[in-house]
């Protein structure tokens, strides 16, 4: 057992996979967990590949809708008040969409966006 004075810190810090963890233990022995500051590259190339999975995603929903509503972009413009280009720019991952405009899209053509988190 080791005994820890009153105003007394230990740190240890652990990498696990891209995160930095530093854990805390103070004198009461509860535990702080605080993650590093990730340097800018690596803030910027999880941003980028969160916004291209995002595209990706956003691109497919589009296509589906497409295909079990067999519209064209035309006509999945038309019913959700976009532009067919701006449908043609998101279904080619050229151009980010919001969640509110993808809702909007899906319910314009009487289906359900359904969001999940699997962690």
């Amino acid at each position: 057992m080791i005994g820890i004075g009153l105003g007394c810190l230990v740190a240890l810090r652990l990498v696990v996979g891209t995160h930095r963890i530093r854990l805390k233990f103070l004198d009461n022995h509860s535990k702080l967990l605080e993650v590093d500051e990730m340097d800018e590259s690596e803030k910027k190339a999880r941003k980028t590949a969160a916004r291209d999975q995002a595209s990706e995603k956003a691109a497919d929903i589009l296509l589906k809708i497409r295909r079990e509503r067999n519209l064209s972009q035309v006509q999945l413009a038309q019913v959700s008040g976009r532009k067919q280009s701006y449908i043609s720019r998101v279904e080619s991952r050229q151009q980010n969409i919001s969640l509110g405009t993808l809702q909007e899209i899906v319910n314009a053509v009487d289906g359900e966006l359904v969001i999940d988190v699997k962690l």
